[in-house]
């Protein structure tokens, strides 16, 4: 059921507005475009410009006006999407919203602000490259997704970024950066009229312009499985991923997974916490994830999948002596969840806890509002309002299924990295 206050409208020209109209003492706005690092190579380098100054603010002035009254002021790169954010005090306006507007429709792409961006995003690049967890995660996508625009949409592409010019940036962004494209999402005390016509005077009505679609085989393979080792110099302990190819948002088994993902590993109440960690100190960490999101940075939109199946994942670090003791615990977890049926009291605790981590980001504007545009990035924000229903309705018989189907223990792409020997 669509809550009171809430509306979806799409603009002739194909721009889509989201508004959640509430009660609270801060408003969010945000543009998102559908284009991310799957889509290109350089959307990072992109997102970072659109910051550096529009034909009417300069850089100075955009950052200045952004965080006036200790706005907040952000991007998040994904697969298939970039999101540009605000959250301010209400007292602020629509002048957030009228900056992030003019970033995104005038572009000034100054040669000198081109190059500095370039320069700092290869360095994040390698600061980034050269962390553990982003290490696994890359080998895990390019292991389930060899072949597909995912399976280098971890972490930016070097190559790209070095050889990209200005006039090829400038044609990327002119092709879809363009109203169909868009998406602005806005959550507070918020007049929808207001928000429509500052969106009309910055992207005009015109005709409807098609973008080029991401050509992806509907053809679903069998996903790989196996072990992989990475030595690495420099590591003190050992760290394993493991990633389990599942499915996008709009599938009946996202729901089931998420509840398993959170029986498995999302708290300290999980049953990989306590079997390892817990009183037991086999890791120093575990948790779980069920999402496809990170790629330039980091970013909870959940299950950024639009056009493949999501993953989830489960990742620790511990000591390079337990590592056979780690992986016959995971292993062990996960053939339980395979053969028996969860007892209903802690099916009940986990659904509680997946429903209280998605109402806890329904508190605030912000989170909120980030939410939303990973809904309609999926094509399931009408099932958004009704996640609480849907959650509820997970049997556990729909958790032994998927982890059958999905997560069993000789499934997935287990990757180690490890402290390489010296001679």
């Amino acid at each position: 059921m669509t809550p009171s206050g809430f509306s979806r409208i799409v603009r002739p020209n194909g721009l889509t507005i989201l508004i959640q109209k509430k009660e609270h003492g801060t408003v969010s706005f945000g543009i998102g475009v559908r284009f991310g690092s799957a889509n290109h190579g350089a959307s990072h380098l992109i997102e970072h410009v659109l910051f550096t100054g529009t034909k009417t603010r300069t850089e100075e002035q955009i950052r200045q006006e952004a965080t006036r009254w200790g706005g907040y002021h952000d991007a998040y790169v994904g697969f298939f999407s970039t999101f540009f954010v605000t959250k301010n005090l209400v007292v602020r306006g629509y002048e957030p919203l009228e900056i992030l507007c003019d970033m995104i429709a005038n572009p000034s792409f100054l040669p000198e602000k081109i190059e500095n961006q370039r320069n700092v995003t290869l360095e994040e690049h390698e600061k980034r490259s050269s962390e553990p967890e982003t290490m696994l995660m890359n080998r895990i996508y390019r292991t389930l997704y060899c072949d597909t625009p995912l399976e280098c949409a971890v972490v930016d592409d070097t190559g790209v970024l070095n050889k990209i010019t200005r006039q090829e940036l400038v044609k990327l962004y002119q092709k879809h950066y363009i109203p169909s494209q868009l998406i602005v999402v806005g959550v507070g005390p918020i007049d929808v009229d207001r928000v429509v016509e500052i969106v009309d005077t910055h992207f005009p009505q015109k005709r409807k312009q098609l973008p080029e679609t991401l050509e992806v085989s509907p053809e679903v393979l069998e996903p790989p499985s196996g072990n992989i080792i990475i030595p690495k110099s420099g590591v003190g302990q050992a760290h394993m991923m493991v990633g389990f190819k599942t499915v996008s948002r709009t599938h009946p088994d996202f729901y089931p997974l998420r509840v398993f993902s959170m029986i498995i590993g999302e708290s300290t109440n999980s049953r990989l916490f306590r079997a390892t960690r817990g009183m037991v100190g086999l890791v120093y960490n575990i948790t779980s994830h069920f999402d496809t999101v990170r790629s330039s940075r980091q970013s909870v939109l959940r299950a950024d999948c639009t056009a493949y199946h999501g993953t989830l994942r489960i990742y620790s670090f511990f000591k390079q002596r337990k590592l056979r003791r780690v992986e016959n615990t995971i292993k062990e977890e996960l053939r339980k969840l395979t053969e028996s049926l969860v007892p209903p009291e802690e099916l009940k605790i986990n659904q509680e806890g997946v429903i209280g981590k998605h109402e806890l980001g329904m508190q605030g504007t912000h989170q909120e509002m980030r939410m939303l545009f990973a809904a309609e990035i999926n094509k399931s924000t009408e099932e958004f309002f009704n996640f609480k229903e849907k959650i509820r309705a997970v049997t556990a018989e729909d958790v032994r299924r998927v982890a059958q189907t999905y997560c069993g223990p000789n499934q997935g792409v287990w990757v180690t990295l490890k402290p390489k020997a010296h001679n």
